[in-house]
């Protein structure tokens, strides 16, 4: 009979992890292939319900300045979230200028278009950019958690005050989905970066699911630094304000395509077609958000063709696009280093 796990030679033991880490890069690329599935399954489901000739229509009627507007939007609410991920970056004694954030977020996007490893590249892209490597990813972690815990608390609870404001045209449901989330972002958020954190992790190290994670991200020595009210709350209003920008580009897509609709009913679909991407079953979100987007628009009367048609124009600018020039970001620092490297 095998001896267990515990009984093995070390010997044993590094072959058994050397044989799973050379396993990785397939199901890697299996799981990078299923996401590209899923996406391209419900696109064509939902094509075939509204009708490919339709879509492309309405997409034809974007004039190329409202499509150039909407990317300068989109850059500006990336550009505002960087600001936000320096400002928390500095506060926690991490060096970051805003050209850096905003390569590391631009580069992000990116990869999660168009590496096997998808948004789970990106984050290792920046935790390792932020740290410099090994000796402080714990820290870097808990900024990255809590930097996107802020942005998704902030983004849901805009869509939740507007779903508030559509004096019942909205979805009970959808509304509580919002409000879950506002609560659950908020709650992380405050404790990765409050003076309590520590006693928040600690109870969490009792866990057997969340002990090593846990131990990952608690801050020990001179990095117990956390960032100030002051600073938290600038962060807030910066996040807060990524996210209008965000709702106007979607307005200026949808004002493109013929597509009329309240602020408020913007930002009540946005928010939720936010959190329904958070699940990673497809590549950039796609398929999920427009099926997200044809289902809400329905539920206030919007033709499907009309959803799908702004929902793949809000893919085109605001993800792919924007994932373009994180490649382009990704090739100039290969050159840079290349060269660097070279002298």
């Amino acid at each position: 009979m095998e001896s267990p796990e515990g009984d093995r030679s070390p010997a044993a033991r590094r072959a058994t992890r050397q044989a799973v880490r050379q396993r990785r890069p397939g199901v890697a690329r299996l799981l990078a292939l299923l996401r590209v599935v899923a996406a391209v399954a419900i696109l064509a489901w939902l094509v075939g319900l509204v009708g490919l000739e339709g879509v492309l229509n309405r997409i034809g009627t974007c004039p190329p300045a409202y499509a150039l507007a909407a990317l300068v939007a989109a850059l500006s609410s990336q550009w505002l979230a960087a600001f936000r991920l320096a400002l928390l970056a500095r506060a926690q004694q991490f060096v970051l200028s805003k050209m850096e954030a905003l390569a590391i977020g631009l580069s992000a996007v990116f990869y999660g278009l168009f590496v096997p490893g998808g948004s789970a590249t990106g984050w290792v892209v920046r935790l390792l950019r932020l740290s410099r490597g090994t000796s402080r990813l714990g820290p870097a972690l808990r900024l990255l958690a809590g930097d996107r815990a802020l942005a998704t608390a902030t983004g849901a609870g805009i869509g939740a005050v507007a779903g508030l404001a559509m004096s019942g045209s909205g979805s009970p449901w959808v509304l509580g989905m919002l409000l879950a989330v506002t609560a659950g972002a908020s709650l992380l958020s405050l404790a990765l970066f409050a003076y309590s954190a520590d006693r928040w992790l600690a109870r969490a190290g009792r866990v057997p699911v969340l002990d090593r994670i846990a131990a990952l991200i608690r801050i020990r020595g001179d990095s117990q630094r956390r960032p100030e009210p002051a600073t938290v709350i600038l962060a807030v209003a910066l996040s807060l304000a990524a996210h209008a920008i965000g709702v106007l580009t979607w307005l200026i897509l949808a004002f493109a395509v013929g597509v009329s609709l309240e602020p408020w009913s913007i930002a009540w679909i946005r928010s939720a077609a936010m959190v329904v991407t958070l699940l990673p079953a497809t590549v950039g979100g796609l398929g999920l958000r427009d099926g997200a987007v044809v289902y809400l628009m329905g539920l206030i009367g919007l033709a499907a063709v009309d959803a799908l048609a702004l929902s793949l124009l809000v893919f085109a600018v605001t993800v792919f696009a924007i994932g373009m020039l994180g490649g382009l970001f990704e090739a100039y620092g290969l050159l840079t280093r290349r060269r660097s490297s070279v002298v």
